[in-house]
């Protein structure tokens, strides 16, 4: 299946890229999706390939096999049973800090986010989703208009591939650690965001307000 959300603007090779995806790794049990979206961060000009490989996962025009999307248990047992692993907790403490916030939000609301559920079902796996060096997506929802976004002027006018040409989908890709790296040190968190994050959603809250009737 391939899914969208309603505020994604599509390159016109999104859906030849994402189904030639799922047909050339269909037999890896080591991927889970095709992601048309990559992020707006450039990626270095020394990555010759025109995919790489990634733990996480976006529901912002991405391809999945059903007998590999219905093995996942989406009870929020299994959620936790997951994220109290303690490899799998250590790896997000070192490496995927941005998502760490989220995800233990959803843990203690019991409201469950499909991106970063999948995003941890993928780490605890030791599973894949591959995205495009050039992303085939636009979200338009960080237009000011979007119900989570909020307002971002590198996502709303994100460049995304207006060509013609197939891009290519190596059968012996394998994740490559020194892109790996890049990406995650351009995901981190500073220190200030990480202090942020620790202030309770309720305490955030009344700041905010002191903020406003002070300040504005």
């Amino acid at each position: 299946m391939i899914v969208s959300e309603d505020d994604n603007f599509f390159a016109p090779t999104f859906l030849t890229h994402v189904n030639r995806g799922l047909k050339v790794y269909e037999n890896r049990e080591d991927i889970f999706s095709i992601s048309g979206y990559n992020k707006p961060t450039p990626l270095p000009a020394w990555y010759k390939h025109d995919v790489y490989m990634i733990r996480g996962f976006a529901g912002w025009g991405v391809g999945m096999w059903k007998e590999k999307y219905n093995k996942i248990d989406w009870s929020m047992e299994a959620y936790k049973a997951m994220l109290s692993n303690k490899d799998n907790y250590k790896e997000l403490e070192k490496n995927y800090d941005f998502g760490l916030p989220n995800l233990i939000r959803m843990r203690d609301t019991g409201i469950i986010q499909g991106d970063y559920f999948v995003s941890l079902y993928l780490l605890d796996k030791k599973m894949f989703s591959v995205y495009p060096v050039v992303s085939r997506v636009r979200n338009y929802g960080h237009d000011g208009s979007g119900a989570h976004g909020g307002y971002s002027q590198v996502y709303k006018n994100q460049e995304i591939y207006m060509g013609n040409k197939d891009a290519s989908f190596p059968l012996d890709l394998l994740p490559d650690k020194r892109l790996t790296s890049f990406i995650l040190k351009h995901l981190k968190l500073s220190f200030t965001q990480k202090l942020k994050n620790k202030i309770p959603p309720s305490i955030r809250k009344k700041l905010k307000k002191y903020y406003r009737k002070f300040f504005n």
